[in-house]
């Protein structure tokens, strides 16, 4: 270890350590402001319903029927600061019996008790769960700078910070009752205790490192991913030709550190597996009514039969055919685990449940439809919806380390920035999860603390010209971001053409995921006479925020929408959402339809950057005035 010890730069004073951290703290305070900002105004998304009340119920009545698609972990944290008697539910009604076994009543059941049970305050309720939502994004920036000063000093901690904070994506998303951001706290923090425990893997820092192992499948059920991407670096390290010191012990035999990664990486299992039961209190079965029981192997099963005869849709299957149909390794895996009561029975039947629903997804990119997706889908959505600052600042850390690349570097920390991007990237370019860049957060914060580092040695290489170029770029990501206040779930970057010129690349997340309805509710107050159609995409209630409207064919919401478009008179406005203006997930004949209007008519109007408006402008001058 000592060849390794003077690769290290000397400690830096602490008046330096004090003004990164003044820095550092100034860029997570703004985030988490214009996080506020960004969303105090905005309506549920369109899965924050259901996560909201997975939080509450599972926090305060300790059942865990309702969403097992998703672990309960970040949810839970997000109903810390609710109250039991937060909301009013009706826990006999026939929707909340059958929450688990029958597709779209856990979203019926959330939406009822939010949005249609009088005496509930649905916005209020949100608001605390996205406040405790916020915080974690607030610790993952400061991971990142406080992980970002030990690899690289004051430049690397700054512009990786910066280069977070100042991400208009992951200001939409931190303060959503979502765990794509948690994800990306604990991914960070994983490989930021696997890098200390390479350096010298002491007690502390394998129970450091084992902890968020546990926490982090307890978010998301792509966390396990990250158990591959464990193993792999600490084998990284263990290649690697300098001693490693374990527990007291130098080891410098390969065969010796490789004993040592299986001994972690049984650790962080072992860690792990407490984790998840200790998740689920200790018990296995997902309700205190020891009579309930999720249907794990039908739901495997009845995925089984659809893949059959989506992959022959020519043959006639019979209902025994499809009922024998065989059953994939994941679930197959998970029911083994379930029958031997290795897991709890939510957790089992969430992986499930998520390889069902990740195995077709329909899916735009720039004009085109799919069900299973282009493995170019996540490398454009990221330049499409990334800063053109940010990209440029990723293309100047590539130019440093092509002219610096005689320069001998630090591998150990190059294996742990870039082992994650590559298996957790390569995974999801390969599936078929085609909805938005926010599934790529884990990778976020390894791609902003390698170009922090590429800054930090820039900065030592050529002091003026780093210094000219960082301020160039962090006075155009600061310009960007905040240009786009408050609307950050609909950002594109200038070169697309913003939100506008997002519309016809991505949907979903990326643009529209049902944020506006308070906006058009204010629109509509402003213009009380104008007649209003609805095709909103989204699981909050439109009638909830006093919108008058008829909903439109394929419109969310109200649950009578029209069979037929009507004519569209002078009086008459359409408000359609950006997803289902693409028609990205309608049958191919109501696409068509709204395809149409596209390519006939212009929006007069959109509000928040996700709800376009047709038909006759109110605002517009009329002839004869």
């Amino acid at each position: 270890m000592k060849a390794e010890k003077r690769k290290n730069p000397p400690p830096p004073s602490q008046s330096s350590a004090l003004r990164v951290a003044a820095l550092c703290g100034a860029l997570i305070v703004s985030f988490v402001v214009i996080a506020w900002i960004g969303i105090r105004d905005k309506s549920a998304t369109y899965d924050e319903p259901l996560d909201s009340i997975e939080g509450w119920i599972v926090t305060r009545y300790d059942d865990y029927r309702i969403a097992p698609t998703d672990p309960p972990l970040a949810y839970a944290w997000s109903a810390l600061l609710q109250p039991r008697d937060a909301l009013r539910a009706d826990f006999n009604s026939t929707v909340w019996r059958e929450a688990a076994h029958a597709a779209g009543n856990e979203h019926e059941f959330s939406c009822d008790t939010l949005y249609r049970t009088p005496g509930n305050d649905a916005d209020r309720f949100l608001n605390r769960s996205r406040a405790m939502m916020l915080i974690l994004g607030a610790v993952a920036a400061a991971v990142v700078a406080a992980w970002g000063y030990r690899l690289g000093g004051a430049m690397c901690a700054a512009a990786a910070c910066a280069l977070f904070c100042l991400d208009p994506n992951l200001v939409a998303h931190a303060p959503l009752v979502k765990n794509d951001v948690s994800v990306s706290l604990f991914a960070v923090s994983i490989m930021g205790m696997v890098w200390a425990v390479g350096r010298r893997a002491t007690l502390a820092r394998i129970g450091a490192l084992s902890v968020p192992c546990g926490l982090i499948v307890c978010v998301k059920f792509s966390g396990p991913v990250f158990g591959p991407v464990v193993a792999l670096a600490l084998m990284g390290r263990a290649i690697l030709p300098q001693p490693w010191q374990v527990l007291g012990r130098t080891f410098s035999r390969r065969s010796s550190k490789l004993l040592a990664v299986g001994a972690i990486c049984v650790a962080c299992l072992l860690v792990s597996y407490v984790v998840i039961w200790s998740a689920y209190r200790f018990r296995f079965n997902p309700s205190s009514d020891p009579s309930y029981h999720l249907e794990s192997r039908f739901v495997a099963q009845r995925h089984a039969a659809l893949e059959m005869a989506m992959d022959h849709p020519a043959a006639h299957y019979t209902i025994e055919q499809l009922r024998n149909a065989p059953i994939e390794t994941v679930p197959r895996l998970a029911l083994f685990l379930e029958e031997h009561r290795v897991l709890p029975e939510a957790f089992t039947n969430g992986l499930i449940r998520n390889h069902e629903a990740n195995s077709h997804r329909s899916g735009f990119l720039a004009g085109r439809y799919s069900i299973d997706g282009w493995w170019y889908y996540f490398p454009l959505a990221y330049v499409f919806k990334t800063p053109i600052a940010t990209l440029l600042a990723i293309c100047v850390a590539i130019w440093v380390a092509i002219k610096l690349r005689k320069t001998q570097g630090d591998l150990w920390t190059m294996i742990c920035l870039a082992v994650p991007v590559l298996i957790y990237g390569g995974i999801a370019v390969g599936g078929h999860l085609n909805l938005g860049v926010r599934h790529l957060f884990p990778i976020y914060p390894f791609i902003f603390l390698s170009v922090g580092l590429a800054f930090a040695r820039f900065w030592q290489w050529k002091q003026r010209p780093a210094m000219i170029v960082s301020t160039v770029l962090a006075v155009g990501l600061a310009a960007e971001t905040l240009a786009a206040m408050p609307d950050y779930i609909p950002f594109f970057n200038v070169a697309v053409g913003g939100s506008r010129g997002g519309l016809s690349l991505l949907t979903d997340s990326n643009l529209d995921w049902g944020q506006d309805l308070k906006l058009l509710a204010r629109w509509q107050q402003k213009h009380p006479n104008a007649h209003l159609y609805v095709c909103y995409f989204g699981r909050a209630d439109p009638k909830y925020y006093g919108i008058k409207y008829v909903n439109l064919p394929g419109g969310e919401g109200d649950r009578n929408a029209l069979d037929k478009f009507p004519p569209l008179t002078d009086q008459d406005v359409w408000a359609i959402s950006a997803t289902n203006l693409q028609g990205t997930y309608f049958i191919p004949t109501l696409r068509d339809a709204y395809g149409m209007l596209r390519q006939k008519a212009e929006p007069f109007a959109v509000v928040g950057g996700s709800i376009y408006l047709y038909g006759t402008d109110p605002d517009a001058p009329r002839a004869g005035r």
